[in-house]
């Protein structure tokens, strides 16, 4: 299990783990301007406070997930907890969820700030989306394992990060809902 931790005294960003994980992360100096990041600022905030409108507490609660997936040891409830973490974000009413999942997790994976997916290619993204989706409905429903692989964790670990950024991002410009 491998996580950030900053000092809240000295403001230093360590890296620790206990566990060698899936992808290991060597910090160098240039790194230190993670604090600095506007969105990552706002993650930090948010996360310490027990306040704030619906995104706010939509994004604490992805950043549960997100984390608790980290510490997972499981691929396959790394995975259904990395979707949790997007579902947070997009599960805004009861009705027609899959696609408002699909939907705003593929358009801010496109034209969000931090443009992780090209628009040209959202057709395959959406895809790729959609696959990955139907894989979490196996493991959650039908209790199914075995079946995601290391790639597919990589993908939605790194959808669900871009999500919180651009979701912070979005609250720091005054999005409350």
């Amino acid at each position: 299990v491998t996580w950030f931790s900053v000092d809240t005294s000295s403001r230093l960003l360590s890296l620790k783990t206990s566990f060698d994980g899936f992808q290991c992360l060597e910090f160098t100096q240039e790194h230190a301007s993670l604090l600095d990041c506007e969105w990552f600022k706002e993650l930090v905030r948010i996360s310490q406070s027990d306040t704030g409108g619906d995104a706010e507490r939509a994004l604490r609660r992805g950043l549960y997930w997100y984390f608790d997936a980290q510490a997972d040891t499981s691929i396959d409830m790394k995975f259904v907890k990395y979707w949790s973490c997007i579902e947070c974000m997009f599960s805004i009413s009861k009705v027609k969820v899959t696609e408002q999942i699909r939907r705003g997790l593929t358009a801010l994976l496109s034209y969000g700030r931090y443009q992780y997916s090209k628009p040209e290619d959202w057709k395959s993204l959406d895809r790729r989306v959609v696959g990955l989706y139907d894989l979490r409905s196996l493991a959650v429903h039908d209790a199914q394992h075995g079946h995601v692989t290391l790639q597919d964790v990589v993908d939605v670990s790194k959808w669900a990060a871009y999500i919180l950024m651009e979701v912070s991002m979005m609250i720091s410009r005054g999005m409350e809902n």
